[in-house]
């Protein structure tokens, strides 16, 4: 292991806790058991927080997701809550958070969404200068999209589906335009977008003459 001090820490609290669970002590099928027991795991195999959300992303909503039945959709089809897509950004975040020299972050800001589509506006800006994350309420994806055909000066392709990444570079802002459903907008879905957005970031900051 690369932290042996820490797995032999976490390996003993485990079997302290079945050593419990034996004795009746603690509830076997008690959820804080669980949870208890997959942190000191993580910590055992000395995960990164990446790669502990890319596991509970794949137990909690990609095995489930693998045989859905008539009865029970699952989750992952189903569309995006506001938590959803703060964890996305967050993880969006985290992930880029060196990519950049000092002095310099990204910001993101939902410009608008609706049924079908979110619209996320990414900024690299003065560390100083940015909010990590928040919502507009009142933009349509409509008037969105429509400004950034003009300043694309070209029309704009409506079906988003087929493009689910799909990224476009304005001034010093990217934005990201994504289904809502929930899939799109998991943690591990912004980390796995994070390299080429901070790369767009960067070519988008060179042609304004921005050092990053």
């Amino acid at each position: 292991m690369p932290d042996k001090a820490r797995a032999q820490f976490a390996a003993n609290k485990m079997v302290s806790i079945i050593d419990e669970v034996k004795k009746g002590q603690r509830d076997p099928f008690d959820a804080t058991t669980f949870e208890e027991i997959d942190r000191l795991a993580y910590d055992f195999f000395c995960l990164t927080d990446e790669e502990i959300i890319l596991i509970e992303d794949t137990v909690e909503h990609t095995i489930p997701a693998v045989q859905p039945t008539r009865s029970n959709v699952p989750e992952v089809w189903r569309s995006c809550t506001r938590e959803d897509r703060r964890n996305y950004a967050h993880a969006l975040l985290r992930r880029m958070r060196d990519c950049f020299e000092d002095g310099y972050t990204v910001a993101a800001r939902l410009e608008a969404r609706n049924e079908d589509l979110a619209i996320l506006r990414l900024t690299l800006q003065r560390e100083s200068e940015a909010n990590e994350y928040y919502e507009l309420e009142s933009s349509a994806i409509s008037d969105v999209l429509s400004d950034l055909s003009t300043q694309m000066r070209k029309p704009l392709s409506s079906n988003f589906q087929l493009a689910p990444d799909f990224r476009l570079v304005a001034a010093n802002h990217l934005y990201l335009v994504k289904p809502t459903q929930r899939r799109f907008w998991l943690r591990s879905a912004g980390i796995a977008d994070a390299n080429d957005i901070a790369c767009d970031l960067e070519m988008a900051a060179e042609r304004t003459d921005r050092k990053v």
